[in-house]
Parts: structure tokens; sequence; C-alpha cells
């Protein structure tokens, strides 16, 4: 079994697609505060 199998590459990926939200989310509020 290598990390690079099934489970593993799945679950990194859902990681790197939440910070990816998690930026788009930041960027949504700063811009609306700035807005305010």
């Amino acid at each position: 079994y290598h990390f690079t199998d099934g489970p593993y590459v799945e679950y990194k990926g859902t990681l790197e697609n939440a910070e990816k939200a998690l930026k788009e989310i930041n960027e949504q509020l700063t811009l609306i505060l700035a807005e305010k």
C-alpha cells in the first residue's frame, strides 16, 4: 500500500479543494466588508 493509492489521494484532493474554497470565501468577505 502506498500513500498514492485511493483514499489518501481523495482526501488530499479534498483538502486542496477546501483550501481553495476558503481563499475564495475570504476574498468575497473582504470585498463585502470593503463596500461598507
